[in-house]
């Protein structure tokens, strides 16, 4: 059940338990590709895991879906600073 895993996914991020979170966001991402929030926490949870470049990509991808968002942009640029591209960081949090 989607929102069974998204609490979950929830409680594992308010562990630390970012590879976990990130999995079962993962699956939910995929069954709802458009879905913002999941695509938020998908990105926060792999930046938190190490993974920059996955959570760059799933970040940018949901600020196609918000543009404006301001969680949306902070965590991208986090994203981006992470993942070395320090202008689009620098774009994105100005």
């Amino acid at each position: 059940h989607p929102n069974a895993t998204l609490q979950l996914a929830r409680l594992a991020m308010a562990a630390a338990e970012w590879t976990r979170a990130q999995q079962l966001l993962s699956s939910l991402a995929a069954a709802r590709p458009t879905d913002f929030d999941v695509l938020l926490l998908l990105g926060q949870a792999a930046g938190r895991a190490g993974h920059a470049a996955r959570a760059r990509e799933v970040l940018e991808g949901a600020l196609r879906l918000r543009p404006d968002d301001a969680r949306g942009l902070f965590e991208a640029g986090l994203a981006n600073a992470a993942s070395g591209d320090y202008p689009r960081a620098v774009f994105l949090l100005a």
